[in-house]
């Protein structure tokens, strides 16, 4: 290292004076140089700086030390007196003429000192007329300070500039304080980030009720999604008492399904948070609300989850015991879990023994599987006949293969009858294929076709029964649709 530059890191003031007073001492023969540089590009000022060396500062700037050079980095002695706190430093080199807002290739001297809690460098930043509206990489010297913790700055940038929303990050670290300043400030409760989360959303999240009471005495949107989830459905789900009484009185709506088609109530039973639960039902929350990919509604949660007292709470607000989801009852999978707590309550409530699905099982049967022997004595008490339940499952079994049987033969004998009736559409020039299937599942025909006109076309599509041609089909094709049957 240049010998000056290490007097100068270590804040050897008489061994600097006596090398700038002799240049030739400093560098053996070679007359030093004020400005020279170590292989990190740093001078003997930037040195000083970076170490709160006022005295030496202050000579080497007596001495016609350049300010403005910068080292590998981009930095400036400056900017390394703001990022190191010196804030007797940082006033003698605005005194000669320092630029406030110095950055290097991303930061600049406000940011650096707002992230690192130097309240008196930032407050002599704002009074040589720094720039507050500056950023890097979406972080502003409001954000920095919040992310920091540092209220007393943020108190100060708040009375000093019109400030970016960090209300949400200030929640998510836990800066309820700042949080308050924020909201107290004007911050919008309904603001959205780049994720689309709002304030209400992550304090709900998190169970910060204070924060929550703050937002909704200003007006925040109670429903307002985030992935399809409300401030109501994530505090449900998280088992957030307070918080989710606190939505419910602002007038939370309290059946939103989310995306998957869970409400908040199916989320409580899920997650087994019974206070929550129970607040939700004396809200007056829709225990009968089907979660509408799988038709199922509160009960059938409970149920799953063997929660006993739930059932019964839900059966006392009306919830409908032989509602199907694609076929199957609660009871069903109550009596597959073996639960005789709740077979009983089902039961109690008028569970019906004798519905099928659509497989022609019913929950006697799914008892029978999974050898609930117990299960099976209650539903026989119920009126169940487990032999004639399994019998009419066979006999059902047996017509459904036949009928698969001669729908299939029905479908080779008149496939050429079937192609006549379409004919039109086969040779139409726009389609340059066309594939006929049989699809067993639902006992109907499907065309699949690729086509070169651009138009789009409507065509009925037909399949002969018993006798007389029967329309199946409207197959629906525009050039920027895939075939759509009706």
């Amino acid at each position: 290292m240049n010998k000056l530059l290490e007097a100068a890191s270590k804040g050897n003031l008489k061994d600097v004076r006596k090398k700038l007073k002799d240049p030739f001492l400093a560098c053996g023969m070679q007359k030093v140089n004020i400005n020279g540089r170590n292989e990190m590009g740093e001078t003997a000022l930037m040195k000083a700086s970076e170490s709160g060396h006022l005295e030496v500062v202050s000579l080497l700037l007596k001495k016609g030390a350049n300010l403005a050079i910068e080292d590998r980095n981009g930095e400036t002695a400056f900017l390394k007196a703001c990022r190191n706190g010196h804030l007797e430093v940082v006033q003698e080199l605005l005194r000669n003429g320092a630029d406030a807002n110095d950055k290097n290739y991303g930061d600049n001297t406000v940011l650096l000192a707002s992230e690192n809690g130097f309240y008196e460098i930032v407050e002599e930043l704002v009074e040589n007329g720094v720039e507050l509206d500056c950023e890097n990489e979406g972080e502003t010297p409001i954000l920095k300070a919040i992310d920091g913790g540092h209220e007393k700055i943020l108190r100060l940038l708040l009375q000093k500039s019109t400030f970016d929303v960090g209300l949400i990050d200030s929640i998510k670290n836990g800066h309820f304080q700042m949080a308050t300043l924020l909201i107290s400030n004007g911050a919008n409760p309904n603001f959205c980030n780049e994720d689309r989360e709002t304030p209400l959303y992550v304090a709900s999240e998190r169970g910060y009720i204070d924060v929550v009471r703050q937002l909704l005495k200003q007006k925040a949107d109670t429903n307002i999604r985030f992935k399809g989830s409300t401030p109501l459905i994530i505090s449900s789900k998280n088992g957030h008492l307070e918080v989710a009484r606190e939505l419910i009185n602002a007038e939370a709506n309290l059946n939103i399904r989310k995306y998957n088609g869970k409400t908040a109530l199916m989320l409580s039973i899920k997650n087994g948070h019974l206070e929550v639960f129970q607040e939700l039902i004396q809200a007056g929350a829709n225990v009968n609300r089907e979660n509408n990919f799988t038709n199922e509604t509160c009960l059938f949660y409970a149920v799953r989850c063997k929660n006993a007292k739930m059932v019964k709470e839900l059966l006392q607000a009306q919830a409908k015991v032989n509602h199907q989801n694609t076929g199957e009852t609660a009871l069903f999978y109550a009596a597959k879990n073996g639960s005789l707590v709740i077979v009983k309550l089902l039961l109690k409530a008028g569970a019906n023994v004798k519905i099928r699905s659509q497989s022609h099982e019913t929950a006697a049967i799914w008892a029978y599987k999974k050898n609930q022997q117990k299960v099976l004595e209650l539903l026989k008490q119920a009126g169940s006949n487990l032999n004639k339940d399994i019998s009419e499952k066979q006999e059902y079994d047996q017509g459904q293969d036949s009928l698969k049987e001669y729908y299939e033969q029905e479908w080779f004998e008149n496939i050429e009858r079937f192609k006549e009736a379409i004919g039109k559409l086969v040779e139409m020039p726009e389609f340059d294929s066309i594939d006929i299937n049989f699809l067993d599942r639902d006992l109907s025909y499907r065309i699949m076709y690729s086509g070169k006109d651009k138009e789009r076309k409507i065509f009925d599509v037909y399949r002969e029964v018993n006798g007389s041609m029967k329309r199946i089909a409207i197959v629906i094709y525009g050039s920027e649709d895939e075939p759509t049957f009706f």
